[in-house]
């Protein structure tokens, strides 16, 4: 009867470990952006 489960509790893991990934690469890239718009703000603040 587990063994009945096993493809659906993988399939389950796959998708939390994609989402988790997306996430990821997500929190990485917030930083980026504000850097960004604070050097641009200042860019526009010098002219």
């Amino acid at each position: 009867m587990t063994n009945a489960y096993q493809p659906d509790i993988t399939a389950r893991l796959d998708d939390i470990d994609k989402r988790l990934k997306q996430l990821s690469d997500e929190l990485d890239l917030i930083p980026t952006i504000q850097n960004g718009m604070r050097q641009k703000s200042a860019n526009n603040q010098q002219i």
